[in-house]
């Protein structure tokens, strides 16, 4: 599993803060491509309601091949819905583990402390091309 890797990926960059000077924190695999302009026309479209603590469901695919709405090549989350990661984040790894997937593990842990989501099916569109 990566989640070990990217649970120290989000560590750091909890540490340094940065995510507090923006309203959302983006998480973007390395071989996915994010288009920042439309990304914020995306949000601004589902219109979040400000300060609230979310996260982004990003596909509407099967929930099994889908993550139930989740995947990880792009994960979009509030500044509040990290700020209520970083408060509990020794929770959410003592009580799930590291087995699944990093966007399992992430998903489980904001749905397990609350945090609300709004899906954007539109969000992430992967290759379903053979090979």
């Amino acid at each position: 599993s990566n989640t070990d890797v990217f649970i120290n990926v989000w560590d750091n960059m909890l540490k340094s803060g940065k995510f507090l000077t923006a309203d959302w924190t983006v998480k973007v695999d390395a071989d996915a491509v994010l288009m920042p302009d439309r990304l914020k026309a995306h949000i601004a479209a589902l219109r979040p309601p400000v300060g609230m603590p979310i996260y982004l469901k990003n596909n509407a695919m099967d929930p099994g091949l889908g993550n139930n709405g989740f995947l990880g090549a792009i994960e979009v989350f509030s500044k509040q819905a990290v700020e209520i990661y970083r408060d509990n984040k020794e929770g959410c790894h003592v009580s799930l583990g590291i087995n699944a997937g990093e966007d399992g593990y992430f998903k489980g842990c904001m749905d397990a402390l609350g945090v609300g989501f709004m899906v954007d099916a539109q969000l992430f569109n992967p290759d379903r091309s053979p090979g």
